[in-house]
């Protein structure tokens, strides 16, 4: 009777365990995540004054869409949101910000569930910021940023309920802001702050997803302020990480302390991506639990696959759109000439502002120097497409070369100090070798952390090796410097001069902070830097006082202005001039048959085409599908250089068939050709054994 008990009573249990399970419930939650937005609402680029598969009209389609497939959507921005654009200055500094400032505005029709601060959310001023957090109606997070007392100055996360599922939003801010924009603000360490309140999440808020919406890179080894990837590495209770704050694409996951891989995204920039991620959770064990092999996660690129812009929000953003371009279409002033007259780029991939000085980062200089009362100038090319066309000079035509929200410094400097700073910035060069036929750049260093200088002359020896970093510079040895002249005379190490640069320079007093330039020079405390400082643009002007607006100003004061510009410094320790193939190279180039190497987040041209390099399998197949040509004649070459003079050979030249009675050595006469070239070009072993009806190829002169 008991064993009969038994058996009934496990039975019993059996057929309770079954019917729980199959009445367990799955739900499906997508989260959905942007960054670096930068003040695009429309699918307009107001720089290049061209539409574009961009912003916040674009990526509302994608999120529709999405909404279709599962009503469970999580929608969050990781910051960078409300600066960047036309759009943004005019509404953020021209226009008092509020409860309608119009990137929130469009993001509340998205029905955004949260933003987060990011380092150019300060941009506009704390005021400005708060004024515009407060008139929203989701909430912009931050949790470790706080006053100097401790005290929180940002909402620190937000939980939201899907299907019954309980979805924790952390905001962390990038540590990497500019110092005189944050006064009276501590931002803390983002990993330490995280493991408090994941755990808070978790314990207190009984969240079964914890989401980190961070404004920030992956790794702190590679740019200060990043802290991805320590944090899901070691924080438990992490089920994905969304990021920003480098503009790059990054789609990846890497092991937890839970041990299950938690999905780290990065959409890009100017809502030219959209980050995803997908979790499915049961209720099998009476609580929440993931899936976590369906966990599943991507990022849509649109510049790949292009999006067609949402009409709803197209229609809602148009009238800032119309009032920010009758803002931007303002002439300021006149010119007689083309500021890019002579200076194009020579090869394409290669920005010829960064091989010699240009009018337009002249220009920059020039505006520098004369409102902080500077003897040498230092700026960077931020766009290498940005131009002043001949006739009427509009404020977008400044807004598209100065896009930052900078303000401009003065301050003292050594010889010394000049020449350890100038060594540190031509680090952005690989040296070059034999055989090299273009210039690369280091691809650890973003175009923007590489200046320009004026009021100083030197020559840049790219064949010899570049400085290390600060630490290499502090016996003082020279790498790549030389002739470093000012107004005619050798720069002493004891001379004292004024340097002109943006705050963002200004504020790299440490190893990592901001490209670490006043540290290169030994300045290595905001104490030694401030008792440097001989100008303060935003003291004198207020607002008016970044640079973009000085440049408006001068202009507005000149009038009429003319490219003007002086080769006060050069490259040297190259000579392209006689490459086997070289001027072969630069045509394939800029006709789109082949391209320069390009690698890191912000596509950095980053090493040289060698010319004596043996042929590459890919890359001789590529030329063949372009142009047609076959791969047997092109893989007869031997070296690169070889190659290209070869495709433009087959290409562009003629065929000729043998007539009875022909010569090779009069069909090279007559078309003005060597022999022997013409021979090996057809692959004729003897000059002298030719058939009629016979096709050879006569190339070009």
């Amino acid at each position: 009777m008991r064993k009969e008990l038994k058996k009934w009573g496990l039975f019993s249990l059996l057929i309770l365990m079954v019917s729980f399970s199959l009445n367990a419930k799955e739900v499906h939650i997508t989260v959905l995540g942007t960054s670096d937005v930068h003040g695009n609402i429309m699918n307009y680029d107001y720089y290049k004054v061209k539409t574009y598969s961009q912003g916040f009209a674009t990526i509302s389609t994608k999120v529709k869409e999405i909404r279709n497939e599962n009503e469970n959507v999580v929608l969050l921005d990781a910051g960078d949101l409300i600066q960047g654009t036309p759009l943004t200055y005019y509404y953020g500094k021209k226009m008092k910000p509020g409860k309608n400032y119009p990137m929130t505005k469009i993001m509340e029709i998205m029905k955004y569930d949260s933003g987060t601060v990011g380092n150019h959310e300060f941009n506009y001023g704390q005021e400005s910021l708060h004024k515009i957090i407060d008139g929203t109606s989701f909430p912009i997070l931050s949790a470790n940023v706080v006053k100097e007392n401790g005290e929180l100055e940002f909402t620190p996360y937000t939980v939201i309920e899907r299907d019954g599922v309980r979805i924790g939003i952390l905001g962390l801010t990038t540590q990497s802001t500019t110092a005189s924009e944050t006064k009276g603000l501590k931002i803390l360490n983002p990993v330490e702050v995280s493991k408090e309140y994941v755990k808070k999440l978790r314990e207190e808020e009984k969240c079964d997803l914890v989401i980190i919406s961070a404004h920030f890179g992956l790794d702190p080894e590679k740019r200060d302020g990043n802290y991805a990837l320590p944090i899901a590495k070691q924080i438990s209770g992490i089920d994905g990480i969304f990021t920003g704050h480098d503009h790059a694409l990054i789609d990846m996951d890497v092991m937890g302390p839970d041990g299950y891989a938690v999905p780290i995204l990065m959409p890009y920039k100017w809502g030219r991506a959209l980050s995803r991620m997908d979790f499915h959770l049961t209720d099998e064990s009476g609580k929440w639990e993931v899936i976590r092999n369906k966990t599943a996660h991507n990022v849509y690129d649109f510049k790949k696959t292009p999006v067609k812009a949402d009409e709803d929000i197209l229609s809602a953003g148009s009238k800032y759109h119309k009032v920010t371009l009758e803002y931007t279409q303002t002439v300021i002033g006149k010119t007689d000439k083309d500021f890019k007259d002579g200076y194009k780029d020579e090869i394409k991939g290669v920005s010829q502002g960064k091989l010699q000085n240009t009018p337009l980062v002249d220009l920059v200089n020039s505006v520098q120097m004369e409102y902080a009362n500077a003897d040498i100038s230092l700026a960077a090319e931020f766009s290498s497409s940005a131009n002043i066309k001949k006739g009427n000079i509009t404020i977008n035509d400044i807004s598209s070369i100065y896009i930052y929200e900078n303000y401009l410094f003065g301050m003292k400097i050594t010889g010394e100090e000049l020449r350890k700073l100038l060594e540190y910035e031509v680090r952005y060069y690989i040296q070059t070798k034999d055989g090299d036929a273009t210039i690369a750049f280091n691809k650890n260093i973003p175009g923007y952390n590489y200046d320009m200088f004026k009021g100083v002359d030197f020559e840049i020896d790219i064949s010899k090796v570049a400085t290390k970093g600060a630490k290499d510079l502090e016996s003082g040895k020279s790498f790549r410097i030389f002739n470093l002249m000012k107004d005619g005379k050798k720069v002493k190490s004891t001379d004292e001069f004024v340097l002109a640069l943006n705050d963002y320079r200004f504020q790299s007093w440490g190893e990592k902070m901001h490209g670490g330039f006043l540290y290169s020079m030994g300045i290595r405390s905001e104490e030694e830097a401030t008792k440097r400082i001989t100008f303060v643009s935003q003291d004198v002007y207020g607002d008016e006082g970044q640079v973009r607006n000085l440049m408006i100003k001068y202009i507005k004061e000149k009038g009429m202005i003319s490219p003007k510009v002086r080769q006060n410094w050069k490259l040297s320790g190259y000579d392209f001039s006689n490459l086997n193939g070289g001027k072969e190279m630069a045509t394939l180039i800029n006709e789109g048959i082949i391209t320069v190497p390009t690698a890191g987040r912000f596509a950095v041209n980053f090493e040289a085409i060698n010319l004596n390099d043996t042929l590459n399998e890919a890359e001789v197949k590529r030329i063949s599908e372009k142009t047609g040509l076959s791969l047997a004649k092109l893989n007869r070459s031997k070296t690169k250089g070889d190659l290209y003079k070869k495709v433009l050979l087959l290409r562009d030249g003629k065929t000729y068939i043998i007539k009875k009675g022909d010569y090779l050595f009069k069909i090279a006469i007559d078309n003005d050709i060597e022999i022997n070239k013409l021979a090996n070009l057809n692959n004729i072993e003897n000059v002298n054994q030719i058939f009629e009806g016979q096709k050879i190829l006569i190339p070009m002169n």
